[in-house]
């Protein structure tokens, strides 16, 4: 009997004559077979001979007879004639649901994790449009689902060769998501990061979420991305700007360095301006770590124009480490022919301590005569 049946069954069982015992044992023998036989087609055509797929078959059934009995001493449970019709019906129809539900799982090739996500993993990369959406869809869910970073990270990478609106979504959402752990984060941005090539929007979402970024390692992932299509007035921009993380705008202080690089005369225009001079003052006062303002104040060390110096001369003004003022006062050095600068280091000797005394007179010495 095939689920098909089960109506037609169930109005012959009710309304017809009642069955003899043999005939019921006929018919539940008839269903069990007929399950046998359809698991054994199954394996057939799964590449099994047929006497293999008999022999599974029935293993996998178990012992018939004994389930024969079963079906039976059940039917016997209801010997009482108001009930008869109804424990045949419900047995028969529990039997069929059954019997379906096995014959669709247990029949299935069992496959292992590794199986199923190499499947998972063959199917992002078919031919047909239809499977790889299906397959998205499916990894998607999969990593939604998963406590293991691994397992994410991997699905992650493998989806980022499809800018579907679906997998763009999703890897937003976790890239910025603060309560995931940054190494999952960190792999959602660089699959975003190869989509960018692709979907010019990806580009822009990197930009401006990097832009908000408090944590320094997701900025700087966020930035990274896009930052070899940002120009020097787009690094200036990012560098200026009011909105900016204080992360970002060290970013963009870093990256204009490195553009301006051994080519100062030519590219120093754009670190030695004066709203990004103000910008790396602001920076340097507003951190007390004396590794930090050093790092800023060295990003000017090779860009030799007046407003650096002013910039410099305006730092020994200020309460930065101790540190930092050495480095302030080397970076004066290359400025000692100006009378200006001499007279401000002389004055600034007066009263410091005796390392920061013997660092000026040094710089004073090479003073051309």
């Amino acid at each position: 009997m095939s689920v098909r049946d089960i109506p037609g069954f169930l109005q012959a069982t009710f309304l017809g004559d009642l069955r003899s015992t043999e005939n019921l044992n006929a018919e539940i023998e008839e269903e069990l077979l007929f399950h046998i036989q359809e698991r054994k087609d199954r394996l057939m055509a799964s590449g099994l001979s047929e006497a293999e797929s008999e022999a599974e078959a029935r293993r996998r059934f178990g012992d018939f007879f004994d389930t024969r009995q079963q079906c039976i001493k059940s039917y016997q449970l209801g010997l009482n004639l108001a009930f008869k019709r109804f424990a045949i019906a419900t047995l028969l129809v529990v039997t069929t649901i059954v019997s379906t539900l096995y014959t669709a799982e247990r029949l299935r090739p069992v496959k292992s994790i590794e199986d199923h996500l190499s499947q998972l993993f063959a199917d992002l990369n078919s031919s047909i449009a239809s499977h790889r959406h299906a397959a998205v869809i499916d990894a998607l869910d999969l990593a939604s689902n998963s406590k293991l970073t691994s397992l994410r990270q991997e699905i992650y990478t493998r989806v980022s060769s499809l800018p579907l609106p679906e997998v763009i979504a999703h890897l937003q959402d976790v890239a910025l998501d603060s309560e995931l752990e940054n190494g999952l984060r960190l792999s959602a941005i660089e699959s975003l990061g190869i989509i960018s090539l692709e979907v010019p929007a990806v580009n822009q979402f990197l930009l401006e979420s990097g832009k908000s970024q408090t944590d320094s390692q997701i900025c700087k992932a966020m930035l990274a991305q896009v930052v070899d299509r940002l120009d020097c007035p787009a690094l200036q921009s990012l560098v200026r700007a009011d909105d900016v993380s204080r992360t970002a705008k060290l970013f963009g202080l870093i990256e204009l360095q490195s553009r301006c690089g051994k080519s100062f005369e030519e590219n120093a225009i754009w670190l030695a301006d004066s709203e990004v001079l103000l910008t790396a003052r602001s920076l340097v006062l507003t951190t007390s770590e004396n590794e930090e303002q050093i790092s800023i104040v060295k990003l000017f060390r090779e860009c030799k124009c007046p407003p650096v110096r002013d910039w410099l001369l305006d730092l020994l003004d200020q309460p930065v480490q101790h540190g930092c003022l050495v480095h302030v006062l080397f970076d004066l050095g290359q400025y000692v022919n100006d009378e200006v600068v001499a007279q401000r280091m002389e004055a600034f000797a007066q009263g410091a301590d005796v390392a920061i005394q013997n660092h000026i007179k040094r710089s004073l010495a090479l003073r051309t005569r």
